[in-house]
């Protein structure tokens, strides 16, 4: 599977310049981490919603449960808003672009108009732009008069890290430009890193040379927890209305899940995905462990202090 993702870097050495190391500029320490305000006392809060015919409804009320927009949020934010879009493959393999376009939505009609959608694809979907035409993310733009930006066409900009697992990365420049980011990640299984949801979702902003060569070349679960020190989003909205319970990222077999979840923590919105997605573990061997804290994204980010310190602290609020 390495040497498959050397192939295709080196194509692709030739014809972008997000493989060029030149390209990558300026050395900076990681974005500061930003206070989670949605938290009631010492609990991080987790919404889980079931969703309903009005995606923007549900949308709006898993964000409302945990708080609200005004917690954290001002109409003049300048926002960048990161969902799935590594491939072109259909939802659940990517963001339903109605639920990307209930999430722009539900911050218009809060009063935010400086919104920008990005991200940058993997390696064998490139370019983004192309993705995103076919996904019809171009066109919600255009529509909804927001921006879009595919991070390979501009600036990278290195962070260090203190990381004994993962070298410095390389980080799609603009993301250290906006008041406040907003995670749209699906929540589903992955051959390689066993799930994804918000913690992998952070590969879409990394340099696609350095995604190659330094996080698919081994201990993939443990560097997708120390690359999340890079950036800090200050919310994350999770589309688990229909999830991968084999397979993935781009294929598998779905499940009607139903649920969005949100917070402002990437290791308890996951935690708490991630214990739903064990409920279908007898449909993958992926998924050979019987708790959440057992597989390294989680236990490594709970090491380095990533998010929530501990599992007690998490507080889900249905509805």
């Amino acid at each position: 599977m390495v040497s498959e993702y050397i192939h295709r870097a080196k194509k692709y050495f030739r014809l972008y310049k997000a493989f060029d190391p030149r390209h990558t500029v300026d050395i900076r320490n990681p974005m500061k981490k930003k206070k989670n305000v949605f938290v009631k006392g010492d609990n991080v809060l987790v919404s889980k919603v079931k969703a309903n015919k009005n995606l923007k409804q549900s949308v709006k009320k898993s964000i409302d449960l945990i708080g609200g927009l005004k917690k954290s949020f001002r109409k003049s934010d300048s926002v960048l808003i990161v969902p799935n879009y590594n491939s072109d493959d259909n939802y659940p393999a990517s963001t339903d672009i109605k639920f990307l376009e209930a999430v722009i939505k539900v911050l218009q009609e809060f009063g935010i108009r400086n919104i920008t959608i990005g991200n940058a694809s993997g390696v064998h979907w490139l370019p983004t732009r192309s993705v995103f035409d076919s996904m019809g993310v171009t066109a919600l733009a255009k529509k909804m008069k927001v921006n879009f930006s595919c991070f390979e066409e501009k600036d990278w900009i290195m962070v260090k890290l203190d990381s004994d697992v993962l070298r410095d990365v390389s980080i799609a420049k603009e993301v250290f430009s906006y008041d406040k980011l907003i995670y749209l990640p699906c929540m589903k299984t992955h051959r390689r890193a066993r799930f994804t949801m918000s913690l992998k979702l952070t590969m879409g902003l990394q340099c696609l040379k350095h995604r190659v060569l330094a996080m698919h070349t081994g201990d993939l679960e443990n560097k997708i927890a120390d690359l999340n020190k890079a950036v800090s989003p200050d919310l994350i909205i999770m589309d688990a209305r229909k999830i991968f319970v084999t397979g993935g990222p781009d294929s598998g077999k779905v499940k009607n899940h139903d649920t969005i979840y949100a917070s402002g923590d990437r290791v308890a919105i996951d935690f708490v995905g991630l214990k739903d997605l064990l409920k279908y573990r007898n449909e993958d061997n992926l998924l050979d462990k019987p708790n959440p804290e057992d597989y390294d994204q989680i236990k490594r980010a709970f090491k380095i202090k990533l998010g929530v310190k501990k599992k007690e602290l998490i507080k889900i609020i249905k509805g």
